[in-house]
């Protein structure tokens, strides 16, 4: 069973997606959620003639297993996302989607333990 359930979803990035791909290498971390935003790196600003600038990534990131997470981000192992509906209502259904499945986990886990 699962030790770290973290929720996450487009608006992780920088800081916060290096923390989900540590806590997926070392502490083989559950995510609920959508995929992250795809920049774990800092970024450098790029001034271009008529006013406009651009970002570009100072380093590239890879997951624990060497795959690219710049621009794809961290994928959920449990898919989940907020509506409007959700949001109108007070509920947070990433929340109770990450307890229902935490719960799942922790059933199946007493379940094998009584055999």
């Amino acid at each position: 069973p699962p030790r770290v359930v973290a929720l996450i979803d487009a608006r992780t990035q920088g800081a916060m997606e290096r923390l989900a791909m540590r806590l997926e290498a070392l502490a083989d971390a559950t995510f609920v959620g959508t995929p992250s935003a795809g920049s774990p790196a800092e970024v450098m600003p790029l001034a271009l003639p008529g006013g406009l600038t651009v970002t570009v990534p100072l380093t590239e990131w890879r997951g624990p297993d060497g795959r690219a997470v710049q621009r794809v981000g961290v994928t959920p192992q449990v898919e989940a996302e907020r509506t409007v509906r959700g949001v109108r209502g007070g509920r947070d259904e990433v929340l109770e989607r990450a307890q229902a499945w935490l719960q799942q986990a922790l059933d199946g886990r007493a379940g094998r333990r009584r055999e």
